[in-house]
């Protein structure tokens, strides 16, 4: 078989989907049936407008009017029912991005995000592309936004998410459950008490991460506040991103602390999440899909946080029923909920089995695999679902 040029395409509304993009790019990279992989955020290729909706407005959408955007995302939820409008809305503001993949003319595209699955699929229902088109599904639950009626592979998180969509009429033999994918580091062995020396940590005491970007809303004096209701000696590092005014707050009110349990540290923006992960007990946070999935190949359990109403409810659903995490009621039951769990060692060792069962940590190398099969396969390969069926 000729090598292959294929297109990821993603959308920078909120970091999950580049991130699945840039890890599967990294897996069609590593393998030998592939010439080029390129990587294309769609955003970048829509007017100012249109990115401002997607980008900005999401965001502002989900920090100001949660309970509005929960409603909105269950209200959406019906599949097919707006899918003319969103890929006419869709496609009028990203027509450089259709000449971008028409140019490159790629043996496969596969999206990390559903605003160009519905764009190349209307494509290539109109005999205007030929291309494979894979999409993949990067929360615990299929919104019906993800749904296109011409494809030829689905890859979902789990068999649910499989069985929702075979229940739809999706043909059996197109989907996949495949599991989310992440950056391959995550999946990688690394000597934990190497790196507790590397980062100043001890030894004796458990280690809890706190991401200062899942609970943006809070102030420097609410998160310290919020570690100080946790009552089991350990160590909390509150990952601040790239919000360099929470750390340089942070940083200050610890040094005037006068508590001596828990420890708390404050770092900065880091490359180096995997290895956090790795040293870490317990992860509180919020539940996106990629941070869900890296924390579960790391086998580190969750303590929920403040999901986002919609999607991140749903992949609490499924680190719950799992055993994988826990969440609190309220903010003040935040620190009972970390004390519970590090008070009881067997309890957090088969919190942390549970989450090393939940997770194909190569799951992109598998879809790679997959979708350069189908481009073996000749003429290409699609599924055409109706409309409503």
């Amino acid at each position: 078989m000729d090598k292959q040029n294929v297109m990821i395409l993603s959308a920078g509304a909120g970091g999950g989907h580049n991130r699945a993009g840039a890890a599967v790019k990294r897996a069609f990279m590593a393998d030998g049936r592939v010439r080029q992989a390129m990587l294309v955020d769609c955003l970048d290729y829509t007017n100012d407008a249109f990115k401002e909706i997607y980008s900005h407005y999401f965001i502002e959408a989900v920090k100001k009017a949660p309970t509005l955007w929960g409603w909105a995302y269950e209200r959406s939820d019906v599949p097919w029912r707006e899918a003319n409008f969103r890929e006419w809305f869709e496609r009028i503001n990203a027509q450089p991005l259709i000449r971008k993949i028409h140019k490159f003319a790629p043996a496969a595209c596969v999206c990390t995000h559903f605003m160009p699955a519905i764009i190349v699929s209307k494509l290539i229902g109109r005999d205007k592309l030929k291309t494979h088109l894979s999409v993949v599904v990067t929360d615990y639950y299929v919104h019906a936004a993800w749904l296109t009626d011409v494809f030829c592979r689905y890859f979902v998180p789990h068999e649910e998410g499989k069985i929702q969509l075979l229940k739809l009429g999706f043909p059996e033999d197109r989907v996949a459950a495949s599991g989310i994918p992440i950056d391959p580091v995550f999946a990688q062995q690394k000597d934990r008490d190497a790196l507790l020396t590397k980062f100043g940590l001890r030894k004796d005491l458990p280690r809890v991460l706190l991401s200062a970007g899942s609970v943006g809303k809070m102030s420097a004096d609410d998160m310290v506040a919020l570690a100080d209701t946790i009552n089991t000696p350990c160590q909390i590092i509150i990952l601040c991103g790239r919000h360099e005014g929470i750390r340089q707050e942070l940083e200050a009110r610890i040094a005037v602390r006068k508590r001596e349990f828990p420890v708390l540290r404050a770092v900065g923006f880091t490359e180096e999440m995997d290895e956090w992960m790795t040293v870490a007990d317990v992860l509180i946070g919020k539940p996106g899909g990629l941070t869900v999935t890296e924390s579960l190949a790391k086998g580190l359990p969750m303590v929920i946080w403040d999901p986002i109403p919609g999607q991140e409810v749903y992949n609490s659903v499924f680190l719950l029923e799992n055993g994988a995490a826990v969440a609190p009621t309220s903010k003040s039951t935040l620190g009972f909920k970390v004390d519970a769990i590090l008070s009881e060692p067997q309890r957090l060792r088969d919190m942390k089995a549970a989450a090393g069962r939940l997770v194909n940590a190569r799951a992109a190398e598998d879809i790679v695999d997959v979708v350069l099969k189908n481009c073996a396969e000749a003429p290409v390969k699609v599924s055409k679902l109706h409309a409503g069926q």
